[in-house]
């Protein structure tokens, strides 16, 4: 198995993204799925996977809305 930037790339992103869900607290999940979620998006766009890309943008999109509104409610 030949390891390329871009899969380098993906593998982190999956990585991540599994991490994130063994945290402990909303927040923090959330804070390092959208990192994960940005490795994938990077990996989807140089392999061209265009619904993969729609999947990733829209976890990302999500997930800043809804810390977002955490952030709201903590005022």
């Amino acid at each position: 198995m030949e390891l390329t930037l871009a899969s380098l790339i993906g593998w982190l992103g999956n990585i991540t993204i599994i991490v994130s869900f063994m945290m402990s607290g909303e927040k923090k999940i959330r804070q390092v799925n959208i990192i994960g979620s940005s490795f994938l998006l990077v990996y989807d766009i140089y392999l061209g996977l265009w619904s993969y890309m729609f999947l990733s943008l829209t976890v990302i999109i999500l997930n800043v809305i809804n810390l977002y509104k955490m952030k709201k409610k903590e005022k």
